[in-house]
């Protein structure tokens, strides 16, 4: 069991986001790279992006830059450096889901779209950047949830007042 955490600690030791073994022994506290600029870090407004991919391996999503998200990190736990996800300048609120067949995909908010990427089954190699109009109904976002498939993923967005669903087939 491992778990995933944000904090605003006041050096860039303590502040960015960490991750931790907890059972069966409970392991060291592990920093996200690049998951906060010095002290400064862009705490998450909903739960930390992080999952465990079918077929080996613990990624983390994440902002990298401060004090806006310059781009969406997508980090397998170990690894020196995280990925950057192309096209995701200016996301906010950001999402990780797997399929069974060990596909990641990614989803992101940014002001007034929704921003969509999912790898191969290996869990590498980025597929392109898919966007997504929500509802004339929502035209303000501020969180979103993902489930994923082998082809597609199903997206919930909140506006702040209702839940919209769409489903993201593979291109």
């Amino acid at each position: 069991m491992w778990v995933a955490f944000a904090a605003n600690g006041s050096s860039s030791s303590t502040a960015g986001l960490f991750v931790k073994r907890l059972l069966p022994t409970v392991g060291a506290t592990t920093k996200v790279p690049r998951s906060s600029e010095g002290s400064d870090t862009l705490t998450p407004s909903q739960s930390t992006a992080f999952v465990a991919r079918p077929g080996g391996g613990l990624y983390v999503a994440s902002c990298i830059g401060y004090p806006t998200c310059t781009k969406v990190g997508l980090w397998r736990v170990g690894a020196d450096h995280p990925v950057t996800v192309p096209g995701s300048g200016g996301a906010r609120d950001i999402a990780l889901a797997t399929g069974p067949g060990g596909r990641l995909w990614i989803a992101w908010t940014t002001y007034h779209a929704v921003k969509v990427v999912h790898t191969g089954p290996t869990g590498a190699h980025l597929s392109r950047v898919r966007t997504v109009r929500p509802p004339r109904a929502a035209p303000d976002l501020y969180g979103i949830s993902i489930a994923g498939t082998n082809r597609s993923v199903d997206v919930v967005i909140n506006n702040g007042s209702a839940l919209y669903h769409r489903r993201i087939g593979l291109r």
